[in-house]
């Protein structure tokens, strides 16, 4: 049962185990800043895969544009 509610901690308990082994003691406002770290990353990880899929998107909005475009054209005499 503890494993199901830790899991989805489990980057954050690895880096607080990681710090904790380096400095073998911490506060409770370095926990804080150890998770907050942690999370950050984890938004700004996704925030560069949302900006990723939206420029794959719109590069193909672009080339499918392109081809309707092109296809008129063909299309008249």
């Amino acid at each position: 049962m503890a494993d199901d509610l830790l899991r989805p901690y489990g980057p954050v308990i690895i880096a607080l185990s990681i710090v904790l082994k380096i400095r073998r003691t911490l506060t409770g406002d370095e926990i804080d800043n150890v998770i907050t770290t942690v999370l950050a990353g984890f938004e700004l990880a996704a925030e560069h895969r949302r900006r990723a899929e939206w420029q794959n998107r719109t590069l193909s909005a672009k080339s499918f544009a392109a081809e309707c475009h092109h296809a008129a054209d063909a299309s008249l005499p």
